[in-house]
């Protein structure tokens, strides 16, 4: 839930940000300087380069991580289910034919 917290926030804020930086484009860089222009710039690319490098590796991690133990948790209920509904036709399947039609 946190993971999807972050990469929601994150995105929205990437939407935004024109809305906000053109306050400040307009009193740090006014038109025609070249100074203005470039200070203002390497701080986007550096905001730009803090965000990919934190936020968005981190929320991609921790989706990772938490969908790795879903499907985990999805795989143990599935052989077990598969291995209750199994055994009383034991003689007739095994778990690898009901896993896979192309081993019956």
């Amino acid at each position: 839930m946190l993971a999807m917290f972050i990469k929601f926030f994150g995105a929205l804020v990437e939407l935004l940000s024109p809305i906000f930086w053109r306050p400040f484009w307009m009193t740090w860089c006014p038109p025609g300087s070249r100074r203005g222009i470039l200070l203002t710039g390497g701080a986007m690319v550096l905001c730009a380069a803090l965000c990919v490098n934190t936020a968005n590796i981190v929320a991609n991690r921790m989706s990772a991580i938490s969908a790795g133990k879903i499907t985990l948790v999805l795989r143990h209920d599935l052989f077990q289910r598969l291995d209750r509904l199994l055994r009383p036709a034991a003689g007739r399947a095994d778990l690898p034919s009901a896993v896979s039609p192309s081993h019956q």
